[in-house]
C-alpha cells in the first residue's frame, strides 16, 4: 500500500529548463512528464527522433533509454519536468502497471492540470495535498491521443492566417504574434516568411490595404478606414495602400 504521509520529494520533483541543453542517452528511474513552454524539445528513444513543440505534453516512462539532441530552429527552448515515481503514479492511477504514451500532443485540459500541479510542487505541499490534481493530470495522459507534431505545427500556422484575416481591425504587433506561436520573435520572423513570402507586418499590412480597397469602394472616408483597420494614422495608412497599390486612397476614391 503507497505510504501518503512519505516526504513528497521521495515520490514527486520538479525541473524548470530555461535553456537549450542536449543529454546523451540515459534513462529514469520516474516518469518524467515535461511541458514545452517554448521552442522544442527533441527525444531519441530506440532510433527514432520527435519532436515536442511549445505547447505539448511529452512522457518519458521509467527505464526507457532515450536521449536528447540539441534543437535549434525553434528558438530558446523553456520547459517544465515533473519527475514522478512509478509507486506514486499507479497509486493515483489504482493500477498495478501504468504506460503513458511518449507524445501527448496540444490538450488545453492536460496543459491546466500540469499547470496546477506545477503550482502545488513549487510551495510547501504534501503527498495527499498533490494527489487530487495530480490524479486529474494523469487520467488526461491516459486517453490523450498521440496528435502527429507535424499536422500540428502546419495547423497551427494555418489558424494564425485565419486569424489574420478575420480580424484586419485589430492592431496587431510582431511580439504578441509571436507569442501565440510560442515563438521568439526572430524565429517567428523567420518561419512567417518562409510560409507566407511576407515579414509578417507586411503581411498583415497588405490584407489591410486590400479590406481599405473595398472600404474605399462602399463610400467610406480615409479617416474613417484608419480608424477601423488599427492603422496608426492617416499619413500611415495612405503610404501602406500606394505600396500596395500603387496610388494613394484619395486617387483611388476619385478615379473614374
Amino acid at each position: 500500500m503507497f505510504d501518503w504521509t512519505a516526504p513528497i520529494e521521495d515520490h514527486a520533483n520538479l525541473l524548470c529548463i530555461k535553456q537549450q541543453l542536449a543529454f546523451p542517452e540515459h534513462a529514469h528511474d520516474t516518469f518524467c512528464i515535461s511541458l514545452i513552454r517554448q521552442g522544442a524539445e527533441a527525444i531519441t528513444e530506440r532510433g527514432i527522433t520527435t519532436h515536442a513543440l511549445a505547447g505539448h505534453i511529452s512522457v518519458t516512462n521509467p527505464d526507457v533509454p532515450h536521449s536528447n539532441p540539441l534543437v535549434v530552429q525553434y528558438g530558446p527552448t523553456h520547459f517544465d519536468t515533473l519527475y514522478l515515481s512509478p509507486n506514486l503514479v499507479r497509486a493515483c492511477l489504482g493500477q498495478e502497471s501504468v504506460y503513458l504514451e511518449r507524445s501527448q500532443g496540444c490538450d488545453a485540459r492536460a496543459n491546466s492540470a500540469f499547470d496546477s500541479v506545477v503550482e502545488l510542487l513549487q510551495g510547501a505541499v504534501s503527498l495527499l495535498e498533490l494527489r487530487e490534481p495530480l490524479t486529474h493530470l494523469l487520467s488526461l495522459l491516459e486517453q490523450s491521443p498521440n496528435e502527429p507534431v507535424q499536422a500540428t505545427v502546419e495547423q497551427r500556422w494555418l489558424d494564425l492566417q485565419d486569424h489574420i484575416l478575420k480580424s484586419l481591425t485589430s492592431r496587431f504587433t510582431v511580439d504578441a504574434l509571436a507569442e501565440g506561436m510560442f515563438l521568439d520573435k526572430f524565429h517567428f520572423s523567420k518561419e512567417f516568411r518562409k510560409r507566407f513570402g511576407l515579414s509578417p507586418m507586411n503581411y498583415v499590412n497588405m490584407h489591410k490595404v486590400f479590406q481599405a480597397r473595398e472600404l474605399l469602394d462602399d463610400g467610406l472616408t480615409s479617416s474613417d478606414i484608419t480608424h477601423t483597420l488599427g492603422f496608426s494614422d492617416q499619413a500611415h495608412f495612405a503610404k501602406q495602400f500606394k505600396r500596395y497599390v500603387g496610388i494613394t486612397p484619395r486617387q483611388y476614391a476619385l478615379r473614374a
